[in-house]
């Protein structure tokens, strides 16, 4: 957690159990060295901290986890922190710390490095960090525990030392901030039933319908029937246009393996694509960032032949396929998600668009059909942790002219990049999709090498 106590010593009245932070780690955290050697990952510092470190946990081998234990000289990039939880150790949004100029240069910094070390690209143009148009309020998904604690149930982060209460996220869009102000002061709803938050784990879905209004999805751990009777009197008690509740059996599975217990009202998500409405299942993934993800898009468009053929993989709903066939071409969209294919297959069935959806598990299924050489371009838009192998190989094997691969992960894209042996990496571009955190979105345009 960090300590709130800022001394007025300057940087002569250093001691021996000073260090100087000079980096940030990608989790956000302050990376200084100590006088043995040994680096320390700081919560809550910024470069150009002078701390004495409070350790948590000092292993054998790798780096110190340490909090503040003293801000003795403060940086220069440090700004006020608009969220009170911050101060209390919550991870949401660590590099709203420090003056935005600074953040967005520190991510195209380490965005470069991380490919030099990982990808081993040397001299790859990399554009400027194209910022987000709001810094705050611009999620319009957010995700809490709801777990028992010493005072009963509560809702929040987990953090450093296990949840972190949050009153209010200011990561999150407008219309998420009444109806998690309601669940909040309502939770004594749920604290009769002492098994949920404890034997049966909750977590709590908060969207923005695309309406102006919030929706949420209820996910609850149990492999056996779920007493949703107190359940669904605290979700009505918050206003939602709709809500879910939703069994699973395994909390990560969560979007792609659940079963609906009930739902109320009209718990879906509108999408605008050339001007006209998409309508999604609440559990079904969009970007968190509406109007930086148009940028996204409008970018791919400026990369691809205005009137060819685009084969959008890991494309769920089909996001840059249809507005691809909007303006003019083709597109074939794949991606296992049922949910998500249904959704865009009932776009263009109503729309005409030529877009086709595949249902094929890119990490599972056999791709020998998949023939991506008859396309003029390929947009390659993966999970966090990267395309799966078999994906890369049929590209490098049988891929198009181009392609767009999309990341919020760099290292993982660094990593990919070097498996496409087939291509040269011609530009990077960097999206500032999640301001005040360390994430970064990533678009990068490939051509194959003749």
């Amino acid at each position: 957690m960090i300590n709130d106590k800022r001394s007025t010593q300057t940087v002569d009245n250093t001691s021996d159990d000073t260090v100087w932070v000079h980096d940030l780690s990608w989790d956000g955290r302050g990376v200084a060295r100590r006088d043995d050697g040994r680096v320390l990952m700081i919560f809550g510092a910024i470069p150009g901290d002078l701390v004495i470190p409070e350790i948590r946990h000092e292993p054998n081998k790798g780096p110190v986890d340490c909090t503040i234990g003293e801000l003795v000289h403060e940086s220069p990039q440090r700004v006020p922190h608009p969220c009170p939880h911050y101060a209390r150790g919550c991870p949401a949004s660590q590099l709203g710390a420090v003056r935005r100029e600074f953040s967005l240069d520190w991510k195209r910094t380490h965005l470069v490095e991380t490919l030099r070390r990982i990808g081993g690209l040397e001299g790859v143009v990399v554009e400027p960090v194209i910022p987000s148009p709001k810094q705050w309020r611009y999620r319009e998904r957010l995700e809490f525990q709801v777990l028992r604690g010493q005072n009963g149930l509560d809702m929040g982060y987990i953090g450093l030392s296990g949840l972190v209460p949050v009153l209010d996220c200011r990561l999150g869009a407008t219309p998420l901030i009444k109806p998690f102000a309601a669940l909040r002061r309502n939770l004594d709803y749920l604290d009769s039933h002492p098994h949920l938050g404890d034997r049966v784990p909750l977590r709590l879905l908060l969207r923005d319908n695309g309406r102006g209004e919030a929706i949420a999805v209820l996910f609850v751990l149990t492999r056996g029937p779920v007493d949703s009777a107190p359940l669904e009197e605290w979700l009505d008690s918050a206003g939602f246009a709709g809500w879910e509740i939703r069994r699973v059996r395994n909390q990560k599975l969560r979007y792609i393996n659940s079963e609906l217990v009930i739902s109320k009202g009209d718990p879906t998500v509108r999408i605008r694509i050339a001007g006209r409405d998409l309508i999604l299942q609440a559990s079904v993934f969009s970007q968190v960032n509406r109007k930086a993800a148009n940028e996204l898009v409008n970018l791919m468009l400026e990369q691809v032949p205005e009137d060819g053929r685009l084969l959008d993989l890991y494309g769920g709903y089909g996001r840059f396929g249809i507005a691809y066939a909007d303006r003019s071409g083709k597109a074939t969209v794949v991606d296992s998600a049922a949910d998500a294919l249904s959704a865009g297959r009932d776009y263009v069935r109503k729309t005409g668009l030529p877009v086709e959806f595949r249902d094929i598990d890119l990490g599972r299924d056999d791709l020998a059909e998949l023939d991506a050489a008859v396309f003029d371009a390929a947009i390659l838009d993966p999970p966090h942790a990267g395309a799966d192998e078999q994906v890369l190989d049929m590209l490098n094997e049988r891929g198009p002219e181009r392609i767009i691969y999309v990341s919020c992960h760099p290292a993982a894209l660094a990593r990919d990049l070097k498996r496409l042996t087939a291509y040269k990496t011609d530009l990077v571009v960097p999206i500032d999709m999640f301001p005040s955190t360390s994430e970064l979105e990533t678009l990068v345009i490939l051509d194959r090498i003749s």
